[in-house]
């Protein structure tokens, strides 16, 4: 058993590697001698790497510091700490946004020389920058990136009877003697393995092409699985009067659920039912929890941010390009006279062509300018924000000290879930006054030949989305206290009670819990997108009810038919160019015959994962 888990958890990591596919990118930024400041070419070299990042979506940039062997160890680990923060200050002076810019230092541990040379100690004394960019050559690769631990693979023996628990907590049980070769052999020569795939989440259910649509209207799911099997290399199926028993965790069950299979619709899976009835079990959780140590969360101590008093010099003027001159003509001019005309051409020409030369030099000292006053607000904007959440978190860490001993371990755990997942809020910005005082009389210009940042009053982010070091130590204990309590990394927390839909299958495919919903006609609608894009993905995902359908699409026309008047929807717009995300999501409460316009514009995994968040 302990063997099967192992192999089923080590593949499925494996397959995690190959599914999110990154491409790294890497530069080594060199300091003289018991220095961190960064010399004029170092400073190139990192303007050179961040330019080419600028432009790409899913970039994870790490930077790492590192010394040579001289001097004593705890030394070098501040020198190795100072080079990394000099070389980070660099890159937000150049505007990029360092939101999750990971920073590490080594001192003289990580050595690319041992030598005592000059210069094998000049190699060592480095910072390391390395970008790991995601793949988002396609929507379906943007959506491999959201979906964690939804496959796996369990190599099992036929002949056994075997319990199989999946990452998000489906449970198969298989009976033994269960699979045969497609010529009728039974398979008892040799073990059989298991891929799995659940389809729990909206993500899941993106990534797989997975809509809750049949012919006969909108279903609701309870959840999918997909399983597939195979001996030596051949594909096994199941035998006949043999059955696979499937039960899914159903955080909120529901009556009338029945088994649906799958019916291929151009590039969406739909559904048919199979009039095969689920039943809903129950099973009570372990006791609460009073031994969890809450030392990591208790001893966090974020780092204090300086909010920068902003003061702007003048803004240069936008620099002008010349008016190129013109040839003149030889029919209008005598052949002396032309001569002449054409020699002051020619003298005009080259000046225009010196003129277009200090035209870029000037025109690239503007835009750096613009940058670097651009990322002074967001350094101002980061700095509140941090601030804000700071306080926020002495907070939530002071309530959770003083009920120590009122309240069991795991439910003050469950109580900071509310820090992590609130959204930042309203902070003091009003960025329309700050840039107007940073750009003055030139804000016309400005704004006309650069895309400056949109930032609102309110911050609709997540919390953890910026203390993303103290999220991970929250969701790592939080999944810990899960699997104790009950078996599997999501359970919710605040039941003691745990459901599941239980249901068997005799075929090995995508297999659904779902139940059709039973609205009049006349509660129906159609609800239309203006002016599609061909080439961009939509889906309509509801909020109140677990579903998830694409509309018709025809040229510019995409039309989501018989949906219920009255749900509570979001409306999610995706494409990918140049490996950017493109997407845009809106909120709503669908009327009759409603008409939607979607403004897509680049954006991060996380406006993704915010807009999906199920």
């Amino acid at each position: 058993m302990r063997k099967t888990i192992f192999l089923s958890i080590l593949l499925c990591l494996i397959g995690a590697l190959y599914s999110n596919a990154q491409i790294e990118r890497k530069e080594l930024i060199h300091f003289d001698h018991d220095d961190s400041d960064l010399k004029p070419e170092e400073k190139s070299k990192i303007e050179s790497f961040i330019e080419t990042l600028q432009s790409l979506s899913g970039v994870n940039l790490r930077i790492i510091g590192h010394t040579d062997q001289d001097g004593n160890p705890d030394y070098n680990q501040k020198l190795s700490k100072e080079r990394a923060e000099q070389t980070l200050e660099h890159i937000r002076s150049l505007g990029y946004p360092i939101d999750n810019v990971e920073i590490a230092y080594h001192g003289e541990s990580h050595l690319l020389s041992q030598s005592d040379s000059e210069t094998s100690k000049e190699t060592n004394r480095r910072v390391e920058l390395i970008a790991n960019i995601n793949d988002y050559s396609t929507v379906q690769k943007v959506f491999s990136h959201l979906v964690h631990e939804n496959q796996s693979i369990n190599v099992i023996d036929p002949k056994k009877e075997n319990h199989i628990e999946l990452p998000k907590g489906t449970k198969l049980n298989i009976p033994s003697h269960a699979f045969e070769y497609a010529d009728g052999t039974p398979v008892d020569d040799a073990h059989v393995s298991i891929e799995c795939v659940e389809a729990l989440s909206y993500a899941d259910m993106l990534m797989h092409n997975l809509a809750t649509q049949t012919e006969e209207g909108m279903i609701e799911t309870g959840g999918m699985v997909n399983l597939s099997a195979n001996a030596n290399g051949q594909e096994v199926q199941l035998r006949e009067g043999k059955f696979i028993e499937i039960s899914l965790p159903a955080k909120n069950s529901k009556d009338g659920m029945q088994v649906f299979t799958p019916v291929q619709t151009g590039e969406v899976i739909t559904w048919e039912p199979t009039n095969q009835s689920v039943s809903i079990e129950e099973y009570r959780t372990k006791t609460r929890m009073t031994d969890v140590d809450l030392s990591p969360l208790l001893d966090y101590q974020p780092v204090d941010r300086v909010v920068p008093t902003l003061h702007f010099e003048e803004m240069p003027p936008m620099p002008r390009k010349k008016r190129k001159p013109y040839p003149p003509s030889k029919y209008v001019y005598s052949k002396k006279k032309y001569d002449e005309v054409y020699a002051k051409y020619e003298r005009k020409l080259a000046e225009y062509q010196q003129s277009e030369k200090e035209f870029n030099r000037k025109w690239e000292n503007w835009i750096s300018e613009i940058r670097s006053r651009t990322a002074l607000i967001r350094d101002y904007r980061d700095s509140l924000i941090a601030n804000k959440l700071n306080k926020r978190l002495a907070i939530s860490q002071k309530r959770l000290e003083d009920n120590i001993d009122k309240k069991p371990q795991d439910k003050l755990v469950v109580d900071l879930f509310g820090f992590i997942y609130k959204p930042v809020g309203k902070i003091n910005l009003n960025s329309d006054f700050l840039f107007k005082k940073a750009f003055k009389h030139q804000l016309k210009n400005v704004q006309d030949h650069y895309n400056l940042p949109e930032y609102n009053d309110y911050v609709k982010k997540r919390a953890g989305a910026w203390l993303s070091s103290f999220s991970f130590i929250y969701n790592r204990m939080n999944s810990e206290i899960n699997y104790a309590k009950c078996g599997r990394k999501y359970c919710d927390p605040y039941m003691d009670v745990m459901r599941t839909y239980v249901f068997k299958t005799d075929r090995l495919d995508w297999i659904n819990c779902d139940r059709f919903l039973d609205i009049p006609k006349e509660e129906l609608t159609n609800l239309e997108i203006a002016n599609a894009d061909p080439y961009t993905k939509y889906y309509l995902i509801f909020k109140d009810i677990k579903s998830m359908i694409v509309p018709i699409k025809s040229g510019k026309v995409a039309i989501f038919r018989n949906i219920p008047i009255g749900e509570k929807v979001r409306i999610a717009a995706i494409k990918t160019e140049d490996n950017q995300i493109h997407f845009d999501s809106k909120d709503m409460i669908i009327k009759a015959n409603q008409t939607v316009a979607m403004d897509l514009h680049v954006s991060r995994l996380n406006d993704l994962k915010e807009a999906l968040g199920d």
